[in-house]
């Protein structure tokens, strides 16, 4: 990319020029056909954007060749005039013709070169840089917020362009050939009459005639038009002011002439001759003109001052209009219009006290409409941000209610720089402003919250707005302010990864900036640079490689900087103070640097921001010096106490208390106490209340220090009275940072009170304790109220004083001696309260001092009974806590009584912690035969407590688990209870080998099931090898192998009749085609008795088998209909009503209207289906939902 200097370049204007017509570009203040007329060489137009030009161009005598992309020149002088970002893929197509692109700003250029790539030559003129938006401490380099951006705003560009194309070929403006057309006119009519008249008019009279006419003075009307013929424009603004004040009525030719002059002029002869005019408008009140043209001729002649850069003139001109009686009356609302346009001249002016002055006019609701008043407020509410007075902009928004977009962003801006906006108000309140927001704005919405998220430490929470603002921005295509945006977000990232420790990529975003923009013709992107560049040398030397930093301090030293700007000047500022630290480091001399750095900011020393930069010169200074030259380093410490003594900024104070901390640290570890108490009663006379609250908090601190050192000197009363001053200043702040120092400086002082018998005062002082943090001398505090308490035979005040005390020794353990006093002085003091139970637990307590593992157990189990009733979850975390400390004890009694604490809460603790529950299990299992009866118990207990709660809780794998261990370890036990448990938990292995298809394990789960129980004497026993049976015949039959089920079912009904295995039973003969069989095991199952529960649903699972056997043997269901009817009516359908699934009693229903149907009863059964349809409506159980479905499709076949 190559920006072209204007002077540097000039184009031959012989050769052939085309001009392509841009999306931005305006034919209006532009000179193109007037250059195009003085060109000798041939002009070619491409308009791809139809702006219809052609037609116009016979007006200024010229006739460029009119063409299309395609069909242009290739050879030649091409320029592209005022591109957009719907002219790229038209650049792209002309790279090969080397165009010359003039723009509006250096932001455009950057634009297509990193659009398109590749080299490009560009022409922008200089322009001045927009003032943002105040943004409180906020420098202009990094503050993008633009007053054109919130209200849409575009430059004009037009009269720029038509300055740079009369130099860009060194032309002069040119007289016109009119004049000297009409003159040639003029001369051969005069001979032509002379022919006619020769003969009849004396000799030379006609020449007489005509020279007196030729020389006689000109009328105005005709001077004017000479100079247009001649473009002597300059002379016409004088002609025309004279022309009216001589006949005002001669306007609408004025008006005309203004109008041509701005399509031929430059601006400033423009705006000279709609002053003219506007100046002989309006005289003693009386307007000359049709009042339609009144605002027009004022709004152009406004537009023209604006265009020329001056908007307090533009200002001055609607100003004009406001004051004139026709305004206010007839011409009342375009007055409103105006008004609010003169208030924005005054803002780009930045003549805010001039805005303000309007602000009675917004007010008046005869003359302002609400929209303009609306737009009016707004700029007022700017200009107050402006000149910092916040509350009165926010009463504006208030107000007024200003609710745009942009102004809904403002008042987060304004309540920023009040002070007074939080981080999660802002983000709970734009989650639905900010999507009201597009472009720009949301890039501001970002930005204002990474503000606030380093304003409030939470720099690492910005790198994702960070990273969104660089994607909005790059989607910009056609905003100056793109590239600022772009290299201040990475600027900004890079700050934040160097607080969250990424230091490499933090360094690789700044040199990214470097990269991009440190060649940039942006004067403010290249600050941002140099920023950066200063930030590289800040995170070296927090890396701690002074070598590299001070590489990169010699590329800093060399970047290019301009002294005039204050931002550049602070980085250099900050550049060279790294140099001499960096060179102090390296043991390098480098007064070179040092005198520059003091140079400059002596040089702006009023400005607070040097001055810091200054204060901070001194603190590194002092701090090199301290380590060689402490005389030198005292004295500059002397020179900074002087200069900065009386300092309220917060930055410079800071750094003042750094160099008088290093004096005192200096006069500590020499033992130069009267310099070191002299410098802790400087920084006691001036921190203490200062502002930020670090300040405060280290003047604080050096309060407490002070009243410490004369403790130790032995002057008591003087330390009380610094002890005081510090406790009296310090403990209604309710300061965290300061609870620890408060309670040390309040113990202390309760100590000596107690010591001196003051114990009411002592209890006073310590009543007053902060609450928070627990520490040493707080707990030492809780000592000392026991102890005051006690004194004064306070009983149950001092029990609650020595509890209080020692609730704290899991933080702060004591000596056995000092715990066994506390414990005695319990133990004492609930014998004389009556309380001997409480008495003797702190006794007990005294006697197990030394504790071994299993009293540790046992305090654990004593804990976390504590906690079960009301915190169960907390109360098993204790129990694991104890558990998992002393799993790997190879002390058989440790595992026994853990065995124990199991055995008591095997289930809870098996399902809080299952692998702590398996360990435990497993290490018992395995020294099972040493282990006591009781132990053994307990181990049975925990198993079998497990193993229920595993299945309960439907954790199968877990269940085997533990029914393994039990099986194995208590299979040979005698007692019914144990055989009991074994052969539910030999039937539960079975039924889960089942469930999960592990068919090569169910036989060996049936065998050892029907070894254990089958001949066991105990029906109790024996009904597991029943359940087992009768599930090992389901899994056979789920299975197909209906002859095994057959089988085992056959066996089974040999002992007892089980109406599920006679209902298999039938089922499997009937699968094997023995129907008959089947249906006589069905009858004789169905006209029993039916049971419960389960046998109540087998039963009438059995009954709709048996109704569709009997329907499929055609004979017997024929003879045995009325015996059905009579069967299901008479008792199936009242027991299915009664109990079992519901779904029974709709498909039993739906099994009776079929009968009826076939009894030529239809009607009967529809009525029935309906019936039992409507009752069961709406259901959302799974088997009445399957059964209504087939009673609602025979209702559909009926219907």
């Amino acid at each position: 990319m190559k920006i072209i200097n204007q002077e540097s370049l000039k184009l031959d204007p012989t050769q052939e020029q085309v001009f392509y017509l841009g999306e931005h570009f305006i034919l209006q203040g532009s000179s193109l056909f007037n250059v195009i007329r003085c060109l000798s060489g041939d002009s070619t137009i491409v308009d791809v954007h139809e702006k219809s030009l052609e037609p116009l161009a016979p007006f200024y005598e010229v006739a460029p060749d009119f063409r299309s992309l395609e069909d242009a020149p290739r050879e030649g002088n091409w320029l592209i005039l005022y591109p957009g970002p719907q002219d790229y893929p038209y650049l792209e197509r002309l790279r090969a013709q080397n165009p010359l692109i003039l723009l509006r700003s250096t932001s455009e250029a950057y634009s297509i070169a990193e659009e398109l790539g590749g080299e490009w030559q560009f022409l922008v003129p200089e322009t001045k840089e927009e003032k943002p938006l105040h943004v409180r401490d906020l420098p202009d380099p990094e503050n993008p917020y633009a007053f054109r951006d919130l209200f849409a705003l575009k430059g004009q560009g037009a009269e720029a362009l038509g300055v740079r194309l009369w130099q860009l070929y060194g032309l002069e403006p040119q007289r016109g050939n009119l004049y000297a057309h009409f003159n040639e006119l003029a001369r051969k009519e005069k001979a032509r009459y002379m022919g006619l008249l020769e003969e009849k008019l004396p000799g030379g009279a006609l020449d007489a005639a005509w020279e007196a006419y030729g020389s006689r003075p000109l009328s105005l009307m005709e001077s004017i038009e000479k100079s247009l013929m001649e473009e002597m424009y300059q002379e016409i603004p004088a002609y025309l002011k004279k022309l009216l004040q001589e006949d005002p009525k001669a306007f609408a030719y004025a008006y005309e002439i203004a109008q041509y002059l701005e399509l031929r002029a430059s601006s400033q002869v423009s705006q000279g001759a709609y002053e003219a005019i506007t100046g002989t408008l309006v005289k003693d009140g009386a307007v000359a003109i049709d009042k339609v043209y009144l605002p027009m001729v004022y709004d152009r002649f406004a537009v023209l001052c604006l265009r020329t850069g001056d908007p307090i003139r533009a200002a001055r001109v609607y100003r004009e209009f406001a004051n004139l009686e026709l305004a206010r009356n007839e011409l009342k609302n375009i007055r409103s219009n105006f008004i609010r346009k003169e208030l924005e001249c005054h803002f780009l002016a930045g003549n805010y006290p001039g805005l303000k002055a309007l602000k009675g006019e917004l007010g008046d609701a005869d003359y302002m409409l609400r929209e303009d008043a609306i737009a009016g407020y707004s700029y007022l509410a700017l200009a107050h941000n402006e000149m910092q007075e916040y509350e009165f902009a926010l009463d504006i928004l208030d107000v007024y209610q200003l609710k745009t977009p942009e102004m809904v962003f403002f008042r987060y801006l304004l309540l920023y720089n009040k002070g007074s906006l939080t981080l999660e108000e802002y983000q709970e309140g734009i989650r639905e402003d900010r999507s009201a927001a597009s472009g720009i704005l949301r890039i501001y919405y970002e930005y204002l919250r990474v503000l606030l998220q380093f304003r409030d430490g939470f720099a690492v929470d910005s790198i994702k707005p960070l990273n969104n603002m660089a994607e909005e921005a790059e989607k910009l295509s056609d905003n100056p302010r793109k590239r600022q945006i772009i290299a201040l977000a990475s600027l900004l990232k890079g700050r934040s990864l160097m607080q969250i420790g990424r230091m490499k990529d933090s360094m690789d975003e700044y040199r990214g900036i470097l990269d991009r923009f440190g060649a940039d013709q942006e004067e403010s992107h290249r600050s941002l640079a140099y920023s950066s560049l200063r930030e590289m040398v800040h995170l070296e030397k927090a890396m701690g490689d002074e070598h590299a930093a001070a590489q990169r301090i010699e590329e800093a030293m060399a970047y290019p900087w301009n002294p005039e700007k204050e931002y550049d000047s602070l980085n250099r500022g900050r550049i060279l103070i790294a140099r001499v630290d960096t060179y102090n480091h390296l043991i390098k001399d480098d007064q070179e640097a040092l005198s520059e750095a003091e140079a400059l900011l002596r040089k702006e020393e009023k400005n607070i921001r040097f001055r810091r930069l200054l204060a901070m010169l001194y603190k590194i200074r002092v701090g090199h010096l301290m380590k060689s030259q402490t005389e030198s380093a005292l004295a500059l410490a002397s020179e900074a106490w002087d200069q900065f003594k009386d300092e309220k900024d917060g930055e410079i104070s800071l750094h003042l208390y750094h160099i008088l901390d290093q004096v005192k640290q200096a006069a500590r570890e020499s033992g130069q106490w009267a310099s070191y108490e002299d410098t802790l009663r400087k920084i006691t006379g001036k921190y203490p209340g200062s502002l930020p609250e670090d300040l405060d908090l280290q003047g604080a601190l050096a309060l407490k220090e002070l009243a410490d050192h004369l403790y130790q000197k032995e002057e008591k009363a003087e330390s009380q009275k610094v002890y005081g001053r510090f406790i009296e200043g310090y403990l209604k702040q309710d300061s965290k940072r300061l609870s620890m120092p408060l309670t040390e400086a309040m113990v202390r002082m309760a100590e000596m009170l107690h010591i001196r018998k003051n114990h009411e005062e002592a209890l006073d002082l310590l009543s007053k304790l902060p609450e928070r943090p627990k520490g040493a001398f707080l707990h030492q505090g809780d000592l000392l109220r026991a102890q005051c308490q006690d004194s004064l035979n306070h009983f149950e005040e001092a029990i609650a004083a020595y509890e209080a005390y020692l609730e704290d020794l899991r933080e702060f353990p004591l000596d056995k001696g000092r715990l066994g006093e506390v414990y005695w002085n319990l133990a004492r003091l609930h014998g004389k309260v009556g309380d001997p139970r409480t008495a003797e637990s702190y006794l007990n307590e005294i006697i197990s001092m030394e504790e071994s593992p299993i009293k540790l157990l046992e305090a654990y189990a004593h804990k976390g009974n504590l906690f079960l009733e009301k915190d169960r979850t907390h109360g098993l975390d204790i129990f694991r806590e104890g558990i998992r400390r002393f799993l790997d004890s190879q002390d058989s009694a440790v595992t026994e009584y853990i065995i124990s604490v199991f055995g008591k809460l095997g289930r809870d603790l098996a399902l809080f912690d299952t692998d702590l529950a398996r360990e435990a299990a497993l290490k018992a299992v395995y020294i099972y035969d040493s282990l006591s009866r009781t132990a053994r118990e307990d181990l049975y207990k925990f198993l079998k407590n497990a193993a229920q709660a595993m299945e309960e809780d439907g954790r199968e794998g877990d269940e085997r688990w533990f029914r393994e261990q039990l099986v194995q370890v208590y299979k040979e036990e005698g007692g019914l209870s144990y055989q009991l448990e074994i052969a539910r938990s030999l039937y539960r292995l079975m039924r889960l080998s089942i469930a999960n298809g592990f068919h090569y394990q169910i036989e060996d789960n049936y065998t050892a099931l029907k070894e254990y129980t089958g001949d066991h004497k105990d029906p109790a026993v024996r009904e597991f090898y029943y359940k087992g049976m009768m599930a090992y015949a389901i899994d056979y039959f789920n299975r197909q192998s209906f002859q095994e089920a057959k089988e085992i079912l056959a066996e089974l009904l040999k002992g007892q009749d089980f109406p599920e295995a006679r209902f298999y039973y039938a089922r499997a003969i009937e699968a094997m085609g023995d129907r008959k069989g089947a249906l006589k095991e069905l009858n004789r199952l169905v006209e029993g008795e039916p049971g419960a529960g389960e046998e109540l649903d087998v039963y009438f699972e059995a009954a709709l088998i048996r109704i569709s056997f009997i329907k499929g043997q055609p004979g017997i269901f024929n003879r045995n209909l009325r015996k059905l009817i009579h069967e299901i009516e008479g008792k199936l359908l009242p027991l299915s009503i009664t109990g079992g699934d519901k779904s029974h009693e709709l498909l039993l229903t739906l099994e009776l209207s079929l009968i009826y149907e076939l009894l030529q009863q239809k009607e009967k059964g529809d009525r029935l289906l309906q019936d039992v349809a409507e009752k069961y409506k709406g259901s959302e159980e799974f088997r009445v939902k399957a059964a209504l479905k087939k009673v609602n499709k025979a209702l559909g076949k009926i219907v």
